[in-house]
Formats: structure tokens, C-alpha cells, sequence
């Protein structure tokens, strides 16, 4: 049994909030959360662009611990005006033509931007602010596919004619010299000992991927130990001249339950001194991360900085269990401790339309859109969904045609084919992948929404192939898991079918559809019991599901528990009233029972 799914970018992009949190020193630059001294923590990487320029940096060596490069080409012309704003320290139109909020919510084309958290070390580099660059990758090391994967990169986004001459290629790091700067990727063990005096820059997500350049976030244990980290960066980097830690909330590099990874590496900075709360609510989140089950979550901090991050912990635990109310007033409660938790609202409501919850998810769309005071792109984006899943082409057709109005992207681009294939505009919809690949080859959505298409026209091996395709780019890939475990499913490939919708379920836990799928092929494997624990699960998540319902009194029947059965066919019956598939059932169960 498949739900009514979507084939679109199934990546959370949301809006960006700079307004402070209440623990924040008051610091004269926009977009500034906390400042103490000369340590900053900001919530997108690119203003610490403002920072260093502010702060007069100059023939800098920069130590930048990040899964992206953020060091990608900038045309002249725009360093051209960067120099221009920077001589008259007009750090406010900086910022609103860098910072991803001012795209988000209309106000800056993103073409109109003069850089972004993408690109922002590009022009300090170009400008002289930063003389020796050290990209510190989250591998734990570089054997030579990573480092040619990583030269390839650098060559394209650098805008290079050649390839790389590198120097010092080693294991773990390589050296080359860009625009009078030398560049070095190095692991975070291979990062030498640098005199007083750098710049330290720490993006969060470099704790929740496992290589560089990786679409996959970690689920459970980190590679790394954030206070590990901060302890070797004190012995590596001492004494430096400022210290930028950036969240990366937004375009989902880091998943909002680390955002308190950023507040633990700024008060690390500060005072010399991890605090302890940060790690017990990182232990609850690499076990929550693993999938559902028991969670110990510690007391309510003694800190209002942390205060954000245990309300939005206890509500991921509630939406688990399927106390969607009690999550949402637990995700209003963070938001108002930390502006910048109000994307986990937009996130519960991705939550609850995998869980075919629409109405509370829109609900949700809603709530966040009246915080910011007006609609984003990313609430837009959102809403968008939601209506493919609920079966509303129509109207996601409007949004997306008013996100390629404004920024014809490759997100925007998919959202679009999504509506184009459940229209059935199967040409048109090809079409718009093609336009995707032909600026990202490397698109695994783009795989993905192709083999949706296929998927819906009734081409099952066309299908598994793109879906295969989705997930040699992005093993991890929820919906494609999904999509494919369903279709292997189907054709009797039972044994595959289960190890790839189980590694379905650890990606995307909340997805009530694949709980359901898991369910079914476990019983076509005669697994009953194992298959009923999926369909409950998948009913804890979303009891209105009249499907789910029917499949899990199937399995009951089968296993011989007749009395739960015509429980869960009558409730199948009472949610969608007259469905034959279910009263069938139901009949001939009461007849058995009848029966001496």
C-alpha cells in the first residue's frame, strides 16, 4: 500500500531570524546573536565576513573547521561594490545583501547578493583579509579518492582553468595557492600547531556530517566530541585574534537539535570551559538520533541558554510518541526562549505531513508565519509540500510558480517538477530535472524526483534504477530509501526490500508511510510479529491513518489475535466508513469466531 507521497526536494529550507537571543551581549554588528570580547556567535556563517572587516583583519591566517569549502567564486563587480560598502563601514547594507534572511523574506534577489554563507571567504581572500587559509574537513582522513574529490571541487568552484598544483600532499591535508593565498585542506589531526594571533571560525555542521561536501547528516553518536574539539582547538590555535562560531541552521546543514553545539563552542571560547548541560543534552540527542525508543532527558538547565534546546528536545520526543499538541506548545515554548528555534516549528509541520497529519501541519505553517509577521520563501516552500502530499497540485502549483518568480533555483525548480508529475505533465516535469542536473550533476533530488516520476507512470525498473542512482550520491536519502524498499517490496524482492526500508526508518523515524511499508514487506516475509511492532509504531505516530489500521488487523489475524484484529478493522471502518477492503475482513473474522 503507498500513500499519496511527493516527488520534491525533501530538504528543510527555512527563513533566517537575526534577532538576539535574551542571553546576548549587545554587539553593534547586525546579524550578531552573542559577543563576548572578541568572540562571536552568529547564526549565518557569512557575517563573519562583517566581523573581520570590523574588527580591521588583515594578512589573516584563518582556521575554518566546516564541511563546506564556503570559498566559492564572486564576480568582480560585486567585490567591487563589497569594497565600496566596506570603506564607508556600512555594515547594515552588507548585511542585508549577504545575509539568507534577506532573500527568505523577499527583500534581496538572491542574484542581487553580493556574497552568502556559501561564498563569504572568497572575497576576504580577494581583498587581503585573509592571507593563509586552513580548511579544517570533518574526515577523520583523506585517502586519495576524498583529496581528488576535494582538488575537483575546489578547481570548479574557484572558477580555475586547470587542476590544482598541489604541494605538501600528505594522507590527510594538501596545500595550493589561490589569488596570493595559500589554501590548506587538512583533517582536524593533521592540523599543526599555529602561531598567536589567527582567526578561528567554526561552523556547526562540522560535527554532524561525516566527510566534507556530505548530504548526510550523522544519525546517533558523533565523529567528533565537540568539547574534544574545543580542547585541541585551544592547544592548535592559541591565543586567537577572534573566534566566529556559526550555527547553520538554515538550508539545513546543522539539524536544529545541535544548534547547542554553537552555544557550548562560544562559551568554550569564552571562558575556557565546555559546559557540562551541553553534553548531557548531546547524549540524549545521538540516542534520540538513533530512532524511537527511551530517552532520559536531563532536568530543565540552570542557564536560560540552554533553555531553548531542552524545550525543543522534550518535543521531539512527544512527536515520537505522537503527543503532536504537547510538541507544538513545547516548540512555541523554545522559540520564544530563542528566536532561532522558531524553525522547529516549520519543522514539526514537515513532521506531521509525514505523519499524514495535514491540517496540523498547515497549523503549524501558520504559527510560523505569524511569528515572522508575514510569509517566507521557506514557510512558502513548506506549504507547498504539504499540499503535494495532501493531494492539492493546484495549489502548489500557484506557490511554486510565485518561488520561481523570485529565485529560479535548483530547490525551487524541484518543488515545481513535484507539481508537475502529480499533474501527470510527465514532459514537462522531465524537463525541469534535466534543467536541475545540467547545473548540479551530482543532484540527488533531482535522481529522486525522477524516479517519482517514473514511479507514478507505472515504470517500476526505470524507477528503482533513479532511485538507486539518488542513493550512490546520498546513501542516507529518506524518501528514496523509502520509494525504492516500496517498489523492491512489490516485486518480491522481500529480503532487500527490508534491509533498505529499515535503513528507511532510521533515516526518517516520524515517517508514518514507512513504518507502514517496513510493516508490509516483513510480513511478506513472514515476520508477523516483527511487522505488527512497524504497524504500530506507524499507528503511535499517526492513529487516523484508516491503511495502517487495516494492514495491522491483517497481521493480528495472522497471528492468530482475533479479538485485536476486529479492533483495528473497526477502527479502520470508523475513519473511513464503508470501505470494502475492511469490511470484508471484518465479516469473515466474525465468522470464524462464530464457528464452534
Amino acid at each position: 500500500m503507498k500513500g499519496n507521497v511527493i516527488g520534491a526536494l525533501f530538504l528543510l529550507a527555512t527563513a533566517s531570524l537575526s534577532a538576539a537571543e535574551p542571553s546576548t551581549t549587545n554587539s553593534p554588528l547586525p546579524g550578531v546573536l552573542r559577543q563576548q570580547d572578541r568572540v562571536f556567535l552568529v547564526e549565518n556563517h557569512s557575517t563573519a565576513y562583517l566581523i573581520w572587516h570590523a574588527l580591521g583583519i588583515r594578512g589573516a591566517t584563518l582556521v575554518h573547521l566546516d564541511t563546506h569549502d564556503d570559498c566559492r567564486y564572486v564576480d568582480p563587480q560585486k567585490l567591487q561594490r563589497l569594497k565600496e560598502l566596506g570603506s564607508r563601514k556600512d555594515y547594515e547594507a552588507l548585511f542585508l545583501q549577504s545575509d539568507l534572511g534577506s532573500s527568505f523574506d523577499f527583500k534581496v534577489k538572491p542574484a542581487d547578493m553580493l556574497y552568502d554563507l556559501g561564498n563569504f571567504i572568497y572575497p576576504c581572500i580577494a581583498d587581503g583579509t585573509v592571507s593563509n587559509f586552513w580548511w579544517v574537513v570533518p574526515n577523520k582522513s583523506l585517502d586519495t579518492a576524498a583529496r581528488d574529490l576535494l582538488k575537483n571541487h575546489l578547481q570548479r568552484v574557484l572558477h580555475l582553468p586547470s587542476p590544482l598544483k598541489t604541494t605538501d600532499d600528505s594522507t590527510n591535508a594538501f596545500s595550493f595557492v589561490f589569488n596570493s593565498a595559500t589554501v590548506t585542506v587538512t583533517t582536524l589531526d593533521a592540523l599543526p600547531a599555529l602561531p598567536p594571533g589567527a582567526l578561528l571560525d567554526v561552523d556547526t555542521d562540522f560535527f554532524v556530517f561525516p566527510t566534507a561536501l556530505s548530504e548526510d547528516h550523522l544519525r546517533g553518536k558523533l565523529t567528533w566530541s565537540p568539547a574534544g574539539v574545543c580542547t585541541t582547538l585551544s592547544q592548535r590555535v592559541p591565543a586567537p585574534a577572534a573566534v566566529t562560531v556559526s550555527s547553520s541552521i538554515w538550508g539545513g546543514y546543522t539539524p536544529l537539535i545541535y544548534r547547542c553545539i554553537s552555544d557550548a563552542c562560544f562559551d568554550y571560547a569564552s571562558t575556557g570551559q565546555y559546559p557540562p548541560y551541553a553534553s548531557r543534552l548531546l547524549a540524549c540527542m545521538e540516542t534520540l538520533a538513533q530512532g524511537p525508543g527511551s530517552v532520559d532527558l536531563p532536568p530543565p538547565p540552570d542557564t536560560p541558554v540552554f533553555a531553548a534546546a531542552y524545550e525543543h528536545l522534550n518535543a521531539l520526543v512527544l512527536l515520537m510518541k505522537g503527543k503532536d499538541d504537547e510538541a507544538t506548545q513545547r516548540l512555541l515554548k523554545a522559540a520564544a526562549a530563542s528566536p532561532g528555534y522558531g524553525k522547529g516549528i516549520l519543522d514539526a509541520a514537515e513532521a506531521l505531513m509525514v505523519k499524514g497529519k495535514f491540517k496540523a501541519a498547515y497549523e503549524d505553517i501558520d504559527r510560523y508565519d505569524q511569528r515572522a509577521g508575514h510569509v517566507t520563501f521557506p514557510s512558502i516552500a513548506t506549504r507547498l509540500r504539504v499540499n503535494l502530499e495532501e493531494g492539492q497540485p493546484d495549489k502548489a502549483e500557484r506557490l511554486a510558480l510565485r518561488l520561481l518568480a523570485w529565485d529560479r533555483q535548483p530547490f525551487a525548480l524541484l518543488l515545481y517538477g513535484g507539481v508537475l508529475t502529480q499533474q501527470n505533465r510527465f514532459d514537462e516535469a522531465m524537463a525541469v530535472y534535466q534543467e536541475v542536473i545540467q547545473s548540479d550533476p551530482n543532484s540527488s533530488a533531482a535522481y529522486y524526483n525522477m524516479g517519482f516520476l517514473q514511479e507514478r507512470k507505472g515504470n517500476s525498473d526505470p524507477a528503482i534504477e533513479l532511485y538507486r542512482t539518488a542513493l550512490a550520491l546520498r546513501p542516507n536519502f529518506d524518501r528514496a530509501l523509502e520509494h525504492l524498499g516500496y517498489l523492491l517490496s512489490t516485486q518480491g524482492k522481500t529480503d532487500e526490500a527490508v534491509q533498505v526500508l529499515t535503513k528507511a526508518v532510521a533515516a526518517s523515524p516520524l515517517n508514518t508511510m514507512t513504518w507502514n511499508n517496513l510493516g508490509l514487506a516483513l510480513c511478506r516475509q513472514g515476520h508477523t510479529e516483527d511487522g505488527i511492532r512497524c504497524y504500530e509504531r506507524a499507528v503511535l505516530l499517526n492513529p487516523d491513518m484508516a491503511e495502517t489500521r487495516a494492514n495491522l488487523g491483517f497481521a493480528l489475524a495472522a497471528a492468530g489475535r482475533k479479538e485485536e484484529a476486529v479492533a483495528q478493522y473497526r477502527e479502520a471502518l470508523r475513519l473511513k466508513p464503508g470501505w470494502e477492503r475492511a469490511t470484508t475482513a471484518l465479516a469473515q473474522l466474525l465468522k470464524q469466531k462464530e464457528k464452534p
